[in-house]
């Protein structure tokens, strides 16, 4: 549990540190987020825990645990050794996750939905890893300092949208950093708990101010209302390449 500045200081830098350390093996992809909205709202830990995967529990960040809404534009999209695919690899993705740690210690996030319209993308999450993408109608759009990200899920119409303004560049506190660098993903699939590493160089993060945000999607992984609510932290982050490697089961 993170309480005081000097642990939550101490957490930032290392979570900036894990993220940013080359991965372990070869990458099984690599991907380059672009226009990435952080939209981050303070939750009871209890509320929580029953959403993330066995052995791992709500990351306590600054004395509580977090959901978050994240969105951003794939501009492009590998499975080394393979080359890029062109303009398939370039799609839009809308999450709703929550920061978590396992009982190994090694912090990362569980992705409660990622709405994508990407078919192929859906159905390799969803076999190969476990994560619960979902095939939507979704899209990416930017206009100067205004980014905008909407998606309506094909089956069942669940939606958000997200347009925030990114204002200057700012030097982000320990809490934002936290909420940000999240070196790696837990994910329940065939029975067990996974941590998949991931890796990027940390991001330059900015302040955003809320134009739209609204939608029903967090609604449906158990969070009724939550875009009603103001974001206790709403940043926009520069593009960063991404890279994603096995790291090993939770036991």
């Amino acid at each position: 549990m993170t309480n005081g500045p000097q642990e939550l200081d101490a957490l930032a830098d290392i979570l900036v540190a894990q993220t940013a350390a080359p991965l372990p093996h070869r990458a099984v992809t690599a991907h380059r987020w672009a226009d990435v909205v952080f939209a981050s709202w303070r939750m009871d830990a209890d509320t929580v825990a029953s959403l993330v995967p066995p052995r791992t529990e709500p990351d306590r960040i600054d004395g509580s645990a977090w959901v978050s809404l994240t969105a951003y534009e794939f501009r492009r999209t590998t499975v080394p050794p393979l080359p890029p695919p062109g303009p398939l690899g370039r799609l839009t993705e809308i999450t709703v996750e929550v920061p978590t740690v396992d009982d190994a210690g090694r912090h990362g996030t569980t992705y409660l939905t990622v709405d994508t319209q990407h078919v192929p993308a859906v159905l390799a999450a969803r076999i190969g890893i476990g994560v619960p993408y979902t095939a939507a109608r979704a899209g990416s759009r930017r206009d100067g300092d205004v980014l905008a990200h909407r998606t309506r899920r094909r089956h069942g119409g669940a939606s958000a949208s997200v347009r925030v303004r990114a204002a200057g560049g700012v030097t982000p506190d320990a809490l934002s950093v936290a909420l940000t660098h999240r070196p790696g993903v837990h994910a329940r699939h065939l029975g067990v708990t996974s941590w998949w590493r991931r890796s990027h160089a940390p991001w330059q993060l900015r302040a955003a101010r809320a134009e739209e945000l609204r939608g029903d999607l967090p609604d449906v992984v158990g969070f009724p209302r939550l875009l009603d609510r103001v974001p206790d932290r709403l940043l926009v982050g520069d593009g960063v390449d991404v890279e994603y490697a096995w790291g090993g089961l939770v036991r």
